[in-house]
């Protein structure tokens, strides 16, 4: 049997089993330990997909004639079928290493043969099961003559296949002999025994295990790695997630992000090198496992209230897997929660449209709309708030909407969403609701009208004037392009720009096509909604709000300058378009310059009232009497206020510009269709802060009339305790003189009552 190296198996496998030797019994509490052991981990019990038979034998002639005969082993290796010929002698060899290795109790801390005769220092050979049978049979005895004959070898042939099955059922065999014996015996590739050492309950708990699992994802090894993707792997990895969520135990960073790997290859592999060997699903056994809710509750369980949500909550950067010499005491839950993120990243993208079908078992197995709603919905974990919309965002086909209103909390759940303080959430929800509107799935009028209320007063207050905004309240265009990527999203936003849906749910779902930083996809079904949309639903309306329509006529001037670029048109249809947008666009842009004008008019007439009365307002302060101490401020002030003044003679000359545009506008409406002209933005800061000015000058006004009056009562107050205090001075100097004529006419001396 040739020589071979198997990963991690000889200095590491010696420092694991002493670890495992030196282990106090009891110390479940503990976590981890200095050897990397995870104490406090319950391990499952699975099957080892490794089987053994042999079904067959053959005889040979070797040289001077003698003869010898070999067992065929048959091995099913993760459900790939491999076989290995082997000699008596070579199960003699083996059969003598095993039954020599030290014998170790169970995790629940008893022999296995606890309570019956057995020598002190046993060994796996040595050790009876309950029942009386021996932990490894005995092996057939050797015959000088007569061993190649085929009675004798039929009668070798079952015992020596027990053996081997029993082999591959002990831990001292899999994960604590340190000479690979029978990784050499079979003749198995070293990612059959990383991949069973760490599905031994020993090995579950082994943080070595976990990496060298991982290592099998190195570049080289693809051909090791369809064993990954079998069932009884995949349930003890997500054995240890869920521990990890539930704060049983706490992986070392290395150990996590080898996990965190290894979970991203199972959901995320497509190859068909990774699906041979594995008769289920790995995405499907994933999903049917709580996958999707244990990944989150390790998300609420690394994240702070105090993360900032960043739009894109779900696809996360593809990079490097992370190790734990990259990660610092700082950044370590950040690195955690990418790499989570990136699971669920690989999760969505390998789905596709079939993530709805995943997501929704997930909701109706599980009961992940109560999950969600006790215990990752709370304040302690908003954090966690884009990732779960943007979860049902993207798997929000017929059944997951049926699913979403048929539950008892799920229009909390959305309620819950929309409330969040994060503006992303925010809108993702938003889109959940006027899907749900637009889908005429909700009866109730009054539910109905909360969720136009809603979505209106996002648009208004938060989506519109987001440029007043900060950065970090924004809500970016990669997020909103993320939105419509599939198929399935993009429809269900045209869906809400036709059908019955109402102008506040079309207005939204304008807002985000045109905040969108992709380019409109050339989708004729989508084209045809905007077109429809726009003409026959919301800009011919006499009732429509302004603030719709003019959502809608930026949704349509994008619409022709990137989506029409991109559809492949004739001629013909392209005219026949571009007509039909320039006779939507016309209205809208007559009323829009008409609202120009007027808005114009009314900034004149403010801005000169403000000089009027900044005229009078210095006169005033001209004229007042003020204590001779607040001249110095008045002069700060009326140097403050001329300033000011100047300000507003700039202004004049920009509203002037503003006129001569409109008047360009005007004039050239006619011949050409082109945007509307815009103020820049430094001149709409110079009127807001004229205004706020103003606001400080009438501030400064008050303040000085309070301190001169303040000081008037002061003085008063002061002259009249004078006044008090000159008053008791004449009356106790007259009682003096009177004491004094006393004592000198009675002849005494000065006493107690002088002093």
């Amino acid at each position: 049997v040739g020589s071979m190296t198997v990963p991690g198996s000889a200095a590491t496998e010696k420092t694991r089993e002493h670890a495992d030797r030196q282990r106090p019994e009891g110390d479940a509490a503990t976590s981890t330990s200095t050897a990397g052991v995870l104490r406090g981990l319950p391990p499952i019990e699975v099957p080892i997909p490794l089987t053994v038979r042999i079904p067959s034998f053959e005889t040979k002639s070797a040289l001077m004639g003698l003869n010898y005969t070999t067992y065929n082993i048959k091995v099913d290796d993760f459900g790939r079928p491999h076989s290995v010929n082997r000699r008596f002698d070579d199960f003699v060899k083996f059969h003598d290493h095993i039954s020599s290795l030290p014998y170790h109790r169970r995790e629940g801390g008893r022999r296995e043969s606890e309570g019956l005769d057995q020598q002190p220092a046993a060994t796996l050979g040595s050790i009876r099961s309950p029942s009386g049978d021996p932990l490894i049979p005995a092996l057939p005895p050797k015959q000088m003559f007569g061993s190649t004959l085929p009675a004798v070898v039929e009668e070798r042939r079952p015992a020596l296949e027990l053996i081997l099955q029993r082999a591959t059922r002990r831990a001292e065999v899999l994960y604590f002999d340190t000479t690979d014996a029978l990784w050499r015996l079979l003749e198995l590739p070293p990612g059959c025994a990383v991949v069973c050492r760490f599905l031994t309950p020993s090995g579950q708990r082994s943080c070595q295990c976990m990496q060298d699992l991982s290592g099998l994802l190195d570049p080289g090894k693809e051909k090791e790695q369809y064993r990954l993707k079998h069932e009884a792997v995949l349930k003890c990895v997500l054995n240890v997630v869920d521990s990890e969520a539930r704060g049983v135990i706490s992986l070392p960073p290395a150990a996590f992000a080898s996990v965190m790997d290894v979970l991203h290859f199972i959901v995320s592999d497509a190859s068909p090198e990774g699906r041979q060997g594995s008769s289920k699903d790995p995405r499907e056994m994933f999903v049917s496992g709580g996958g999707i809710l244990t990944l989150l509750r390790v998300l609420a369980r690394e994240g702070t209230a105090g993360v900032t949500a960043n739009g894109d909550v779900v696809v996360v950067p593809r990079g490097k897997r992370a190790t734990s010499a990259a990660a610092t005491d700082n950044n370590t839950a950040t690195v955690r929660i990418d790499q989570v993120k990136r699971v669920l990243n690989g999760l969505i993208q390998a789905s596709g449209e079939a993530f709805s079908t995943l997501l929704l078992h997930t909701l109706q197995a599980h009961d992940g709309i109560s999950v969600i709603s006790e215990e990752l919905l709370p304040v302690s974990k908003i954090h966690l708030h884009d990732t779960i919309a943007k979860l049902l965002w993207l798997s929000l086909d017929d059944d997951v909407q049926a699913c979403l209103l048929g539950h008892p909390r799920g229009l909390d759940l959305l309620g819950s969403l929309f409330a969040s303080p994060f503006p992303s959430t925010r809108v993702i929800c938003g889109l959940i609701l006027a899907t749900l509107a637009s889908a005429e799935r909700l009866d109730d009028v009054t539910l109905l009208s909360k969720i136009d209320s809603g979505l209106w007063q996002l648009l208004t207050t938060e989506l519109l004037p987001s440029e007043s905004l900060s950065s970090s309240a924004r809500v970016p265009g990669a997020m909103l392009s993320s939105l419509t990527r599939t198929p399935g999203c993009l429809a269900r936003v045209a869906q809400c720009l036709g059908g019955a849906s109402s102008q506040t749910v079309k207005g939204f779902a304008c807002w985000v096509l045109s905040g969108s930083s992709s380019s409109l996809r050339p989708d004729s079904q989508l084209s045809k909604t905007i077109i429809g949309a726009a003409e026959g639903l919301i800009l011919q309306s006499k009732d429509l709000d302004p603030t719709i329509n003019g959502l809608v006529a930026q949704l349509l001037l994008r619409f022709r300058k990137d989506g029409m670029r991109t559809l492949r048109s004739t001629p013909g249809e392209c005219v026949a378009v571009d007509e039909s947008l320039r006779s939507a666009l016309h209205d809208h842009i007559v009323a829009r310059r008409a609202r120009n004008g007027q808005d114009a008019e009314q900034q004149e007439s403010y801005l000169s009232s403000l000089v009027t009365e900044c005229d009078a307002r210095r006169d005033a302060v001209n004229k007042a009497v003020v204590p001779a101490e607040m001249n110095d401020a008045f002069k700060a002030f009326d140097r403050y206020l001329a300033k000011y003044l100047q300000s507003i003679e700039d202004t004049d000359a920009v509203l002037s510009k503003c006129k001569a545009g409109l008047a360009n506008l005007s004039s050239a409406a006619e011949s050409e269709l082109r945007p509307l002209p815009e103020l820049d933005p430094g001149e709409v800061l110079a009127w807001a802060t004229s205004a706020l000015e103003l606001q400080e000058v009438e501030k400064e006004i008050a303040d000085l009339n309070d301190r001169a009056e303040a000081s008037e009562r002061e003085a008063k107050r002061a002259k009249k305790e004078a006044h008090s205090v000159e008053q008791q001075l004449k009356a106790v100097t007259a009682d003096l003189q009177s004491m004094d004529a006393r004592i000198i006419s009675e002849g005494t001396a000065p006493g107690d009552e002088r002093q």
